[in-house]
């Protein structure tokens, strides 16, 4: 685990998500996310602890006016 778990776990945490919420945002607010033409309709995932694609998921950022 990333920032582990328990008593002893990070204590940035919580500022890490909020920063990676931030970022997010703001790459959606200035780009939007459009499939391209190689995306597979069908997403595959392999069984485990943590989904894992079978394939690349390729996308294209369009600038937003």
């Amino acid at each position: 685990m990333a920032f582990g778990q328990g008593p002893r776990n990070c204590i940035g945490i919580k500022f890490a998500y909020m920063e990676l919420k931030m970022v997010l945002i703001k790459l959606f607010r200035l780009f939007q996310v459009e499939a391209c033409d190689n995306t597979v309709k069908q997403l595959d995932f392999v069984e485990g602890v943590i989904g894992i694609l079978t394939h690349d998921v390729v996308v294209k950022f369009k600038r937003r006016n």
